[in-house]
């Protein structure tokens, strides 16, 4: 039986269980620190990262946009370069906007980070902000900028404040269950 546990003490069938205690806190706690973007990556990978994934996103869309909001082009005598310009107006412009959006929220958690603190929840405001502002200057109205920017704003900074908060119980939760099992 003390084999099975993993103890070659008899009288002590949990001795590996209590050993490993220390390594299951480190892994708890890896598992449940916030995920980052690239991991050790540089600010500037991350927002590079994640403006080109928020292009490529954007450009998915165009093209379903493309296929949603045109009508069947006619190829005449062969000729397909009308159709495919046609359509990679909308995904570059959509790319272009995505990726703008994207790009314009990292750079502001960025800022944010730098000037609040890493994992502010105004860090994530400001990041959202910039987004919003990207998404204002898209209609041409400053007062549709602002209103945007301060949507995004205050969404980023509602959703920041849930996700701590949900984190800190977790993390609390997993305490007290390596706490039990540490006096166990």
């Amino acid at each position: 039986d003390a084999a099975f546990f993993g103890g070659g003490n008899a009288s002590r069938p949990f001795n590996s269980l209590v050993h490993s205690l220390p390594l299951r806190r480190e892994r708890a706690r890896e598992l449940t620190a916030p995920p980052t973007m690239g991991g050790d990556g540089s600010a500037l990978e991350q927002i590079i990262k994640g403006t080109t994934m928020s292009a490529l996103a954007g450009g998915v869309l165009g093209a379903v946009s493309a296929t949603w909001r045109t009508d069947p082009p006619r190829i005449e005598r062969g000729q397909r370069w009308p159709a495919i310009q046609n359509a990679s107006r909308y995904i570059v412009r959509d790319a272009a906007f995505f990726g703008g959006i994207g790009g314009a929220f990292l750079i502001g958690q960025q800022l944010g980070d730098t000037l609040f603190g890493h994992g502010s929840f105004l860090s994530d405001a400001a990041a959202g902000a910039a987004a919003g502002a990207v998404i204002g200057l898209r209609s041409g109205r400053a007062g549709a900028g602002v209103g945007a920017a301060a949507a995004i704003a205050a969404g980023s900074y509602l959703m920041s404040v849930i996700e701590h908060s949900a984190h800190d119980a977790k993390q609390r939760k997993r305490d007290k269950v390596l706490a039990t099992h540490a006096t166990e």
